[in-house]
């Protein structure tokens, strides 16, 4: 994705993220939603605790995430 930088300049790498149980390999440090939904995720702070949030298309979050559980609909990319 053209434009995302981190704090030193560098390019950060996009992937996609499909819903699974399975721990994400890199984690990655942020979402951005292609289209309205919502997901539920677990991240480093949470531990085994769920969270859902509800994402604008185009919207991007940062965070660190761990799983991404649940997809209620489109697609996701993960900054890693």
């Amino acid at each position: 994705m053209p434009g995302y930088h981190n704090e030193l300049g560098n390019p950060i790498d996009v992937i996609p993220v499909t819903a699974s149980a399975t721990e994400l390999d890199p984690n990655i440090r942020g979402l951005r939603a292609d289209t309205d939904c919502t997901v539920t995720v677990k991240t480093t702070e949470s531990g085994d605790t769920t969270r859902t949030m509800k994402f604008l298309a185009g919207e991007t979050r940062y965070c660190n995430i761990t799983h991404v559980t649940v997809i209620s609909a489109g697609t996701l990319e993960g900054l890693v």
